[in-house]
C-alpha cells in the first residue's frame, strides 16, 4: 500500500521528534533535575535528606509555609504503586534516591516508568517535565526572554507529539507539517542549559528533515 502525502508528513514528524528533539530535551532536563536535586537535598541538610525521606517527614515538610513536597507523585517511586490497602501512602518508600526519582514525582503515573534520562523515557515526559509549573524553584528559563519555555513545551506536547500519537490522516496538510517544525524549532532555539553551537546544529538538521524527510520515507508499509 502507498504511503500518501499526509502520512509521510507525520512520520517524517515521529522521525524527527523522536530523533532530534527528544534528545536533546532528556539532557536538558537531566541537567535541571540534577540542579533541582540538589537544591532541595540542601534545603533538607539541617533535619533531612531526599534520601532518607519518610511519611513522617513528608507530612511535616508539606504543612510548613513552603508545601513544595505536596501533591507530588510518590507512588511513582520504590514500586510504591505495588503498595495496596487502606492508608497504603503510610506505606510507601518515600526515599528520593536519584534526580531519575526526582522528575518522576512530578508526572503522572503512565509517564514514570523510565529508568534513566534516556530512551526509555517518552517525548511527552520530557515535554511535562519542561513545561512543569510546580518546582520550588525556576530550573527551566528560556534562553530568549520573549518567551515562555513552559508555553512552548506545552505545545509542542499537545499539537505535535499528541497528535503524532493519535494519528488523524486528515490533520497532517502541509500548513500543519510546516506549523510543526515551526513549534519544534521554536522549543529548541528557547532551550536553557543547551549551548548556542548545539542550538543550531538541532536547528540545521530540523530543517533538512522538513525539506527532504518526506522523500525519505519508504513508500510502501508492510
Amino acid at each position: 500500500m502507498d504511503v500518501l502525502s499526509n502520512e509521510k508528513r507525520w512520520l517524517v514528524t515521529l522521525v524527527t521528534s523522536n530523533k532530534i528533539v527528544a534528545p536533546a530535551l532528556r539532557e536538558v532536563i537531566q541537567n535541571g533535575m540534577e540542579e533541582l536535586y540538589t537544591t532541595l537535598d540542601d534545603r533538607l541538610s539541617k533535619s533531612y535528606s531526599l534520601k532518607t525521606l519518610t511519611y513522617e517527614d513528608v507530612r511535616h515538610l508539606a504543612a510548613t509555609p513552603s508545601p513544595w513536597l505536596k501533591d507530588l507523585h510518590f507512588e511513582n517511586i520504590n514500586n510504591n504503586s505495588d503498595v495496596k490497602g487502606e492508608n497504603k501512602k503510610t506505606r510507601y518508600n518515600y526515599n528520593v534516591n536519584s534526580s531519575v526519582d526526582l522528575a518522576k514525582l512530578y508526572l503522572p503515573d503512565y509517564l514514570a516508568e523510565f529508568s534513566a534520562f534516556d530512551k526509555s523515557m517518552d517525548l511527552s515526559a520530557s515535554l511535562r517535565l519542561l513545561g512543569c509549573r510546580m518546582y520550588p524553584k525556576q530550573i527551566f528559563v528560556s534562553s530568549d526572554p520573549s518567551h515562555n519555555i513552559q508555553e512552548l513545551a506545552d505545545d509542542v506536547r499537545k499539537n505535535v507529539r499528541n497528535k503524532g500519537a493519535h494519528f488523524k490522516e486528515k490533520d497532517w496538510t502541509p500548513i500543519f507539517f510546516d506549523q510543526c517544525f515551526e513549534m519544534l524549532k521554536a522549543l529548541l532555539q528557547c532551550l536553557p542549559l543547551l549551548p548556542d553551537e548545539k542550538k543550531k546544529e538541532l536547528s540545521d538538521q530540523l530543517s533538512t528533515w522538513k525539506t527532504e524527510g518526506t522523500k525519505n520515507v519508504t513508500s510502501s508499509v508492510m
